[in-house]
């Protein structure tokens, strides 16, 4: 505390040589006003005012040094995240409100699951959300780690089993960068334990896909928690227990899915659409419902063709569900690729993971 002291007077000094000359008389070497006073040639009262004036002043640099500091401390934090895959949100203010108010609270619940369908723009969502955290300076340790999705039903079949130790992995990776790790998966989990436990820390974990795997996930979690708190998002139910939280994030409503339409057309420069008539954007709208992923895909593909052959494509079959409207939407997007883009799709399954951009 001297050592931080001792640094905001040699600041002050630049300002105000009375002002380090009153602290440095009355707070180090210990004088009374009177002496103070009869050393610098000063009436008491004016010794007064010099050393409230020089308090005031005093705390008004540390006020400002603990700002650069954490103003620092969040500008790395900003940069664990992940680039930004949205440019504005619809409909989601309220939800943003609620994510950020139990992450904050220091209380349970101390796990919060964002739970919603493939699409509705979870990872937005949550990235919006801890962005917000991090400029209002309410956290000041994070780790973000993104699971992959399996690239074979081999293992898919592993997840539950084996992804635990890969996300500690990945936890300590980012929590303690360039550091050794134990080999063991209970030192393993004793080391990330202490760490959480003794600062909170906002850990999110995005992109859970599989029950098991979010099931067998949550099991652990809590042990860890408390009290840092976990954001996770996830396509599965996870229900509301003591220290869980589930929040559903729905499909958007008809304002917010048309005002979704023509921002997304006016940020690719696709003008037909971003000035379309409300009709002609109901008809998507009718057709897709208010998956966002889903809405700009198919305003990317109105680049590509007429808003008739678009919709007539989808209204064939009818889709219902949203896997059968993602398949429409993919079967439209497949028939504007070339030859060669059909071929490089086709054959990317049949290669393994560790091949190359070059292979």
């Amino acid at each position: 505390i001297n050592q931080v002291l001792s640094q905001a007077i040699e600041d002050m000094a630049v300002q105000d040589t009375d002002y380090v000359e009153v602290l440095k008389l009355r707070f180090i070497e210990g004088l009374s006003i009177n002496d103070v006073a009869e050393e610098m040639h000063y009436g008491e009262h004016h010794i007064s005012r010099l050393q409230r004036s020089a308090i005031e002043q005093l705390v008004k640099i540390l006020l400002g040094r603990e700002r650069e500091i954490k103003q620092k401390r969040a500008d790395y934090l900003e940069s664990l995240l992940p680039p930004p895959t949205y440019a504005n949100l619809f409909g989601v203010d309220d939800l943003r409100r609620v994510l950020c108010e139990q992450l904050q609270a220091p209380e349970e619940p101390w796990v919060v699951a964002l739970v919603g369908m493939g699409g509705l723009g979870k990872t937005a969502v949550t990235h919006s959300v801890t962005l917000e955290l991090i400029k209002q300076l309410a956290i000041s340790h994070l780790a973000w780690v993104r699971i992959d999705p399996p690239h074979s039903i081999r293992r898919q079949a592993e997840l539950h089993h084996l992804n635990y130790n890969k996300y500690l992995n990945k936890f300590l990776g980012q929590l303690f960068p360039g550091e050794s790790l134990p080999p063991l998966l209970t030192n393993q989990e004793v080391k990330l334990r202490q760490k959480l436990r003794s600062q909170p820390h906002l850990i999110v974990i995005d992109n859970l896909e599989t029950e098991k795997d979010t099931a067998f996930l949550l099991n652990h979690l809590t042990e860890l928690a408390n009290p840092s708190k976990f954001l996770l998002t996830t396509r599965n139910r996870v229900g509301n227990q003591i220290a869980i939280r589930e929040i559903r994030l729905d499909a958007l409503g008809r304002g917010d899915s048309l005002a979704l339409m023509r921002d997304h057309a006016r940020i690719k420069g696709i003008r037909e659409v971003a000035d379309a008539p409300e009709p002609d954007l109901d008809r998507i709208y009718e057709q897709i419902g208010g998956n966002p992923y889903a809405l700009k895909m198919v305003v990317d593909l109105l680049d590509l063709m007429t808003l008739d052959r678009l919709l007539d494509g989808l209204i064939q079959g009818h889709p219902q569900g949203v896997l059968e409207i993602y398949m429409h939407i993919f079967r439209q997007a497949w028939r504007t690729l070339s030859d060669n883009g059909r071929k490089l799709l086709r054959s990317m399954p049949m290669v393994s993971d560790s091949s190359d951009v070059e292979y």
